[in-house]
C-alpha cells in the first residue's frame, strides 16, 4: 500500500510505496534525523510516526563507524536495502543473523548512506569481525527487537532472512532516503547501473528498458541479481502520480530512477505522442550553476538529429521542477539483449555496433563526445534501429571551459575503493568503469572522441563474449585493470570467433589512444569489410531485395480501396460544385449551404484522420493550437461568434448547422469505411518491406542507403509509399536530396498541396519553439548568475544576451547539420572549432555592459504597438467590417432580392442591368439604401465597400508580420472612408465606392508583394 507521512521533527512530507507491515526507523531526507514508523497489518489502519529518544539517535549514528571498520571497504559497497547483487558480487551468501536491540547498529558505509536503509541493519556475525565474504547482507528488515536472551549469532526467532517471506517496505520506496552527493558542475550521470560482471537478470519490465531511461540496465550472462537504480534511486524529488500533468506532459507511469532523477513514460499533449520524460532531482535543481550547464549541453544536443541517435525534444520547467523530454524508443537496450541471450553471433553483434558507430560518428563530427557508451545506452527499436541514448546529457566540448580538473579523491562522497564497478560515476571519472577508457579514469574532462571508440570496443567485446573485458568488485579495481591489465583476446574466450574480428576489437580497446582507431569511420569501414559489405552497402542490396521491394510497391499501389478513395473524394466535391452553381440562381442560401457542406466535410475529415493517423498537417496544426497564446484563442472565438452572427443576419444559420452535422457524419463514414479498408489492404505490403529493412539494418546496411534504395526503385509514385514507410518529414528530405541529383528522374508529388501549408505551419511553430526555448534559457542563466552574486538587473541583462547567444548557436548548429557533407571531418578539429566558437560567443555576450539596442522592427513587434499591427487585429477588424456590412445589407433588404436580380442578370446580360447591379456599390443611389442605423459608426456603412475591406483584412490576417499591417490598414481605410471623403467617382467602376475598392485592393496587392515576412 502507498502511505504519506510527515517527519515528526521538521514536518517534511514523505511517501512510501508498497509498504509492508512492520516497524521501521527511516531517516528524513530534509533534516537527516531518524524516526520510528509503524505500518499496521490492517490496510485500513493508519501508520504511526514517532520521534526517537535522543539516546536512540545517538546510538544509531555512533554505531555506524564501528560497523564500517568491521565490515571493511569491500563490504561497504552494499548499495541498497533488499538487494543481494552487491553482496553476491563480493561472494557473500545470505546469512541468518540475530542481534540484541542494543546491538543493532545502522551499518552503512558512505556509499550506502546515499540510499539509506529503512531500518537499522544487522551487521554482527558469529565470531566477531567479519570478512567481506562473510559480511551480513540483511539490508531492510523490520526493526523489531530480538527476544530477550538471544545471542548475537544464535539465529533466534527474531532473525531476518534475506529473500525469505514477504519483504517490508524497502528504502527505495521511501522519500526519506538521502540523495547521493552532487557531481561536479557540468557532469551528468547517465544510465547508472550496468554490471561490470557477467550479464544479469533484471527485475525491470521490458518497457522500462526502453530509451535507456530506466537507469537500471545490466549486461547479460549467468543469472545474478542486479543493483537496479530503478529500484534504489533517490526519492527526494517527489513522486509524480499517473495522470499528473507537468508542463504540457501527462504522466503515464514511472520507468525508472537514477542519480539524476526519475524517468517517466508520458504523453505530450500538444502532439499526442509518447515521450520519455526525465525529471531532474530536486537536489540537482537546487544548484543553479549545474542546471545552467546541464541545460546548455542538452539544448546543444537537441539541435542535431540522426537515425542512430535518440532525439531530445524539449527542455522546460514547471515551477522549481526541471525536466526534458526525449524520443521514446519501443524496444529494448543491448544490455537487455545481453541479459536475455548472453553472447551474440558475430554478424549480429557487428550489425548493432556499426549502427551505434554511425550515430557516434555523427556526434563526433559535430564536436560532441558521449563519455558513457555501454550496452545499456544503446537502444534497439522494434524496427531493428540502434540508437545512442543520452548523447549531450553527459558532456559536450563547451562544458570543458568551465569544468575543474578532475583530481578529487572521491566520487559523490564515496571513495573509488568503495564505489561499485557497475554504476555510472558522475564526478572525477565520469562514465561506467566496466566500459571506461584508461585516460577517462584519470581526467574525464580532458578526453577526446577516442574514449568513445574504446567504450564502443568494450561494448563489442561484451556482445561477442557475453562479458566486458574487465570485471571486479569495485570501481577502482576495474579502472586499474583498464589501465594496466592486458585484454584477453575475444577468440580466446569464444571458440570459433574469427581472429581478424578479434584484431579489430583489440585495436578499438588499445590502452594508448594513439594506437586505437583514430576516427569511427575507420571502425565502420573495417567492420563492413569483415561483413563483406562496402561502405555504402549496395552489395547487400541485390536483385532479391529489388524484386521484393517492387512487388510490395505494386501491391501497395494496386489496392482497390485506394482507387475508390480518390474517386469518391473527387465525385463528392464535383457534385457539391455543380449543386452550388445550380442553386445560386434559385436559392443562394442553399447554394451557400452546399459550399459550407464541402468545406466542413473537408475540415471534419482533416481532424478525424489527423487524430487517428497522426497526419503531418494535423500534427503541426494541433501543436500550433496547443502553443497559441490566450490572445490567439480570444481572436478565434470572437471571429467565430462574428461569423455565426453573419450567418444569422444572412438567414443561413440553420442551413449551415444542418450542413455541419451532415459533414461530420460523411467524414466519419469515409474515414471508418474507406480509409480503414485502404490501410488493411496495404498493410501486408508495408510489413513485408519493413521486415526486409529490419533484416538489412541488422546486417549493418546504412540507413541512408536503405532509404535511398526505397526512393530510387519504388517507381514514379514513390512518394506515397516512402511516406507510409518513413514518415512525411523523411519524404521531404528524400525529395530534396533527389532534386539535387541531376541524374534523378523528376516524379509527381504526392499531395503536393500540403507542402506550402506544412511549411507555413512549421515556420510559425519554429518561431514559437525558439521563443519558448529562449525564455527558458534566460530564466536558467539568470538564476545561475544570481547564484554567483550578480544583482537582479545585471543578471537579467546578461542572461538575455546569453540566451540569445545560445539560440543563435543552436540555429548555426542546425544549419551545419543540414549542410553536412560526406567528406571526412577530424573530430578533434570539429570539437576545437566548436569550443572556440562557443567561447567567443559567450565572451561577447558577457562583455556587453548594456543590453543590445533593439531595432525599430523589434520595437514594432512588442507591446501595444506590436499588438495593434498584428494579424489578430487585422482579423478582428475584418470580421467587424463584414458583420457591419451584413447588417447594412439586411437593413436595406439587399439580400432578399439578390436572387431575383441575379436571375434577371442571367436572363438579360445588358450593360444597363450590370451597371444597375453594380450600383449596390454606391451609397444607395440605385437601391435607395440608407446608412446603417448605428451611432457613430453607422455613417461609414453606405455601400458594399466595407464588406470588401473586411474580407481583404481577414485574408491578409493569415500573413504574419507587422509590415503587412502597413499596407492592409491603409487599404481598409481607403475603402471605408474614401466614398464619403470626396474620392473621385469613376462611372465605369460603379462610383466612389467602386473607386475606393479598386484603390484599396491595389494597396493590398502591394502588401502581398512587399509586406510579407517570416514572422512578427
Amino acid at each position: 500500500m502507498h502511505i504519506a507521512i510527515e517527519c515528526p521533527y521538521c514536518r517534511h512530507p514523505l511517501h512510501v510505496k508498497d509498504a509492508k507491515a512492520g516497524r521501521y526507523q527511516p531517516k528524513c531526507s530534509k533534516c537527516a534525523r531518524r524516526f520510528a514508523l509503524l505500518v499496521p497489518t490492517d490496510e485500513d489502519g493508519q501508520p504511526e510516526v514517532r520521534a526517537l529518544p535522543d539516546a536512540a539517535q545517538t546510538m544509531a549514528s555512533s554505531a555506524r563507524p564501528a560497523t564500517d571498520q568491521t565490515m571493511g571497504p569491500a563490504a561497504q559497497t552494499l548499495a541498497a536495502p533488499g538487494d543481494l547483487s552487491a553482496a553476491r558480487q563480493l561472494g557473500a551468501k545470505p546469512t541468518r543473523v540475530a542481534t540484541e536491540p542494543s546491538e543493532r547498529p545502522a551499518a552503512a558505509s558512505s556509499a550506502t548512506d546515499a540510499t539509506l536503509p529503512l531500518a537499522p541493519r544487522a551487521s554482527a556475525v558469529a565470531g566477531g569481525a567479519a570478512s567481506p565474504a562473510e559480511a551480513d547482507a540483511t539490508l531492510a528488515g523490520p526493526a523489531s527487537p530480538a527476544p530477550s536472551g538471544s545471542a548475537p549469532a544464535a539465529g533466534a526467532a527474531a532473525a531476518e532472512t534475506i529473500g525469505g517471506g514477504p519483504h517490508p517496505a524497502a528504502a527505495d520506496d521511501l522519500d526519506a532516503t538521502l540523495p547521493p552527493a552532487p557531481a561536479a558542475p557540468g557532469t551528468i550521470a547517465g544510465v547508472d547501473a550496468t554490471l561490470a560482471g557477467p550479464p544479469v537478470r533484471s527485475p525491470t519490465p521490458r518497457d522500462q528498458t526502453v530509451q535507456g531511461q530506466l537507469e537500471a540496465t545490466q549486461a547479460g550472462g549467468p543469472a545474478r541479481p542486479a543493483a537496479s537504480v530503478s529500484s534504489h534511486g533517490p526519492r527526494s524529488l517527489g513522486d509524480l502520480a499517473s495522470g499528473a500533468v507537468l508542463g504540457g506532459y501527462r504522466i503515464m507511469k514511472e520507468l525508472g530512477r537514477g542519480a539524476m532523477g526519475a524517468v517517466y513514460l508520458a504523453r505530450q499533449l500538444s502532439l499526442d505522442r509518447q515521450v520519455a520524460l526525465k525529471v531532474i532531482q530536486a537536489q540537482w535543481a537546487s544548484n543553479p550553476t549545474f542546471v545552467a550547464r546541464f541545460v546548455r549541453e542538452a539544448y546543444a544536443a537537441a539541435q542535431l538529429t540522426h537515425h542512430n541517435v535518440v532525439q531530445i525534444y524539449d527542455l522546460s520547467s514547471a515551477g522549481d521542477t526541471n525536466f526534458f523530454s526525449m524520443e521514446f524508443i519501443l524496444g529494448q537496450s543491448l544490455g537487455d539483449v545481453l541479459e536475455q541471450r548472453g553472447k551474440l553471433p558475430p554478424a549480429e553483434a557487428i550489425g548493432y555496433v556499426i549502427q551505434a558507430a554511425r550515430g557516434l560518428d555523427f556526434a563526433h563530427r559535430h564536436g560532441m563526445i558521449h563519455r558513457d557508451i555501454k550496452p545499456a545506452n544503446l537502444l534497439l527499436s522494434d524496427e531493428g534501429v540502434v540508437k545512442v541514448a543520452d548523447l549531450g546529457l553527459v558532456k559536450t566540448p563547451q562544458s570543458l571551459e568551465v569544468e575543474p580538473e578532475a583530481g578529487a579523491p572521491s566520487v559523490g562522497g564515496v571513495s573509488l575503493s568503495e564505489a561499485r564497478a557497475d554504476v555510472t560515476i558522475a564526478n572525477m571519472a565520469m562514465g561506467t568503469p566496466a566500459y571506461m577508457s584508461p585516460e577517462q579514469a584519470e581526467n574525464a574532462a580532458g578526453v577526446d572522441h577516442r574514449a568513445d571508440i574504446y567504450s564502443l570496443g568494450c561494448t563489442l567485446y561484451a556482445l561477442l563474449t557475453g562479458q566486458p573485458p574487465f570485471q571486479g568488485a569495485t570501481a577502482l579495481e576495474v579502472m586499474t585493470k583498464h589501465k594496466t591489465a592486458p585484454v584477453v583476446r575475444p577468440d580466446a574466450i569464444v571458440q570459433g570467433l574469427p581472429p581478424e574480428l578479434s584484431e579489430i576489437v583489440l585495436r578499438m580497446v588499445a590502452k594508448d589512444p594513439a594506437q586505437r582507431y583514430q576516427v569511427l569511420g575507420e571502425v565502420i569501414a573495417d567492420l563492413e569489410r569483415f561483413l563483406n559489405a562496402s561502405p555504402s552497402g549496395p552489395p547487400a542490396l541485390g536483385d532479391e531485395h529489388l524484386q521484393r521491394l517492387q512487388h510490395a510497391v505494386t501491391e501497395f499501389q494496386a489496392a482497390p480501396a485506394a482507387r475508390l478513395r480518390g474517386l469518391a473524394a473527387t465525385a463528392f466535391f464535383g457534385v457539391c460544385a455543380v449543386a452550388a452553381v445550380a442553386l445560386v440562381l434559385f436559392n443562394w442560401r442553399l447554394a451557400g449551404g452546399v459550399v459550407g457542406l464541402a468545406v466542413m466535410t473537408a475540415a471534419a475529415y482533416f481532424v478525424l484522420s489527423g487524430i487517428r493517423r497522426d497526419a503531418p498537417l494535423w500534427r503541426r496544426f494541433r501543436e500550433l493550437l496547443w502553443n497559441s497564446r490566450l490572445s490567439d484563442w480570444a481572436t478565434w472565438v470572437i471571429g467565430g461568434l462574428l461569423f455565426i452572427l453573419l450567418l444569422w443576419l444572412l438567414g443561413c444559420l440553420w442551413i449551415w448547422l444542418g450542413a455541419a452535422v451532415v459533414a461530420v457524419g460523411l467524414a466519419w463514414v469515409f474515414h471508418a469505411v474507406v480509409d480503414q479498408r485502404v490501410s488493411r489492404e496495404r498493410q501486408g505490403a508495408l510489413d513485408g518491406v519493413t521486415d526486409m529493412l529490419r533484416s538489412l539494418r541488422l546486417q549493418g546496411v546504412a540507413e541512408e542507403s536503405l532509404r535511398d534504395f526505397v526512393a530510387r526503385y519504388s517507381g514514379d509514385g514513390w512518394e506515397e509509399f516512402y511516406e507510409a514507410l518513413f514518415g512525411y518529414e523523411a519524404k521531404l528530405a528524400a525529395r530534396q536530396q533527389r532534386s539535387e541529383d541531376p541524374n534523378a528522374k523528376r516524379t509527381p508529388r504526392f499531395r503536393g498541396w500540403r507542402d506550402p501549408l506544412a511549411a507555413t505551419l512549421e515556420s510559425r511553430l519554429q518561431q514559437i519553439r525558439v521563443a519558448r526555448e529562449q525564455r527558458h534559457l534566460q530564466k536558467i542563466e539568470q538564476r545561475a548568475l544570481q547564484a554567483q552574486g550578480f544583482d537582479a538587473a545585471a543578471a537579467q541583462a546578461q542572461a538575455e544576451r546569453l540566451a540569445n547567444a545560445w539560440v543563435d548557436q543552436a540555429a548555426a548548429a542546425r544549419l551545419d547539420a543540414h549542410q553536412a557533407t560526406s567528406e571526412p571531418i577530424d573530430p578533434k578539429v570539429a570539437a576545437a572549432q566548436k569550443r572556440e566558437r562557443i567561447k567567443r560567443m559567450l565572451a561577447e555576450a558577457r562583455s556587453e555592459a548594456k543590453p543590445p539596442r533593439r531595432s525599430w522592427g523589434r520595437i514594432l513587434t512588442l507591446g501595444p504597438v506590436g499588438f495593434a499591427l498584428s494579424g489578430k487585429v487585422r482579423f478582428l477588424l475584418g470580421c467587424l467590417l463584414l458583420a457591419g456590412c451584413a447588417l447594412w445589407a439586411q437593413q436595406n433588404q439587399l439580400l432578399t432580392g439578390a436572387g431575383e436580380r441575379l436571375r434577371s442578370v442571367a436572363a438579360d446580360a445588358q450593360s444597363t442591368d450590370i451597371r444597375s447591379l453594380a450600383g449596390g456599390l454606391q451609397s444607395g443611389a440605385e437601391f435607395q439604401a440608407t446608412p446603417l442605423r448605428l451611432p457613430l459608426v453607422g455613417q461609414w456603412f453606405t455601400s458594399l465597400a466595407p464588406g470588401v475591406a473586411g474580407a481583404m483584412l481577414v485574408f491578409l490576417a493569415f500573413f504574419r508580420g507587422w509590415k503587412m499591417s502597413l499596407f492592409a490598414l491603409p487599404a481598409a481605410a481607403v475603402m471605408l472612408f474614401g466614398p464619403s471623403c470626396g474620392l473621385p467617382s469613376v462611372a465605369s467602376l460603379g462610383g466612389p465606392a467602386g473607386s475606393a475598392i479598386v484603390i484599396g485592393l491595389a494597396i493590398a496587392g502591394a502588401g502581398l508583394l512587399f509586406g510579407r515576412q517570416s514572422g512578427e
